[in-house]
């Protein structure tokens, strides 16, 4: 499974398709606040278009190019 709840923790792993921003959305609004990526090789736009529009705390490091381009992205408050 690449979405999973534990302790209010949102963790992504593998590769995130399209279809896992529904289930991620539902745990964002049911209060989740804290994303795990460090199980993370992929996020479908959908995905990152949903972490930047919920800005959760991000944890753990992703691979290499979610972590140096990506996740800045969902992390800067004034990004496009």
């Amino acid at each position: 499974m690449t979405v999973a709840l534990a302790h209010g923790i949102v963790r992504l792993s593998g590769h995130c398709t399209a279809e896992d921003a529904e289930l991620l959305l539902k745990h964002l609004a049911d209060g989740a606040r804290r994303v795990d990526l460090s199980g993370c090789d992929h996020l479908h736009c959908a995905v990152v278009q949903l972490l930047m529009a919920a800005r959760p705390a991000i944890l753990g490091e992703p691979e290499q190019f979610l972590r140096d381009w990506l996740i800045p992205l969902i992390l800067e408050p004034d990004s496009p």
